[in-house]
């Protein structure tokens, strides 16, 4: 790390950087798959700042390739385990990547509101996003969150316990 001084070499090292914490996470998912399935996978809860979360998830999504991508966030604190929240917006963002063509914007929103702190990821495609098995971990893990992932319109959305100290 320290001898790469281009932006070139600093962008594609932050590139395989987040791909291996990807592959570490997704190693970690398989040898957890029946405590994630079963619902006893235990969460690390913690208050955590969702709009620098996702700043950092952001910054880290190496699969939105020509795909215009952007952060509208509100400061927000949830109680969360932030690896596994984190995992859920790459999965809606995934959905998203997948829905749009390139060149298409997608933006994710955290957003406080009386419900809680929601985070949502919006594409511009016309025709209505949809939950489907490529979403089934991201839907698991908001649901040991206590919450779920649903859809409105082209928008992914999940809504988090907000921690207001």
């Amino acid at each position: 790390q320290g001898t790469i001084e281009s932006p070139e070499g600093r962008a594609a090292l932050r590139q395989l950087s987040s791909s291996l914490r990807r592959l570490d996470q997704l190693t970690a998912d398989l040898h957890d798959v029946q405590r994630i399935i079963d619902g006893s996978l235990s969460l690390n809860r913690k208050r955590t700042e969702l709009s620098a979360l996702m700043a950092a998830t952001l910054e880290d999504a190496v699969t939105m390739e020509e795909r215009l991508i952007r952060l509208d966030a509100d400061t927000v604190h949830a109680r969360v385990d932030p690896a596994r929240a984190r995992q859920i917006v790459e999965g809606m963002l995934d959905a998203a990547r997948e829905r749009t063509r390139a060149g298409a914007a997608i933006v994710v929103r955290v957003r406080d509101t009386d419900a809680g702190a929601r985070v949502s990821v919006e594409d511009d495609n016309r025709i209505p996003a949809s939950i489907g098995p490529e979403m089934s971990l991201a839907v698991r893990l908001a649901e040991l969150h206590g919450t779920e992932v649903t859809v409105d319109g082209s928008s992914f959305r999940v809504i988090f316990p907000k921690d207001e100290r």
